[in-house]
């Protein structure tokens, strides 16, 4: 995804833990990994169930998780009115204005701007990311 390819995903992971209801709830930076405990042990990677079928391929959202890949208590906390995954959400120029006031997490973001990438949500999954824009 594109916040841990210019590494700032560990700078929001940070910042959600250090929020008074994450220490409040002794919830630590590790806990803000997309980790669903659901009934399905492939969902605890990082991307959706694939199902092949007859040379075509679909992707299963976890009943869990609704495809977010957090579990309820990490989507429980908030920022800026955003939980994790809706944060993870949002387009490289949506982020920037959303991350506005936090010089290092604005500055990978103006990164990505400026080489025209506004359009890739921040949390976009490798799968889906072309090779140039896999590549940078």
């Amino acid at each position: 995804m594109p916040a841990t390819y210019v590494g700032f995903f560990d700078d929001i992971r940070q910042l959600f833990a250090q929020l008074p209801e994450a220490r409040m709830r002794a919830i630590q930076r590790a806990v803000f990994l997309q980790q669903c405990a659901g009934p399905l042990p492939r969902m605890r990677r990082r991307r959706p169930i694939k199902l092949e079928m007859n040379s075509s391929r679909a992707f299963v959202r976890c009943e869990t998780c609704g495809g977010t890949r957090f579990n309820r208590e990490t989507l429980d906390i908030e920022y800026g009115g955003r939980n994790i995954a809706q944060v993870l959400d949002l387009s490289v120029e949506e982020a920037l204005a959303f991350f506005g006031g936090i010089p290092k997490i604005k500055r990978a973001l103006q990164t990505l701007h400026d080489t025209g990438l506004d359009y890739l949500k921040i949390g976009q999954t490798s799968p889906t990311l072309s090779g140039g824009e896999a590549h940078g």
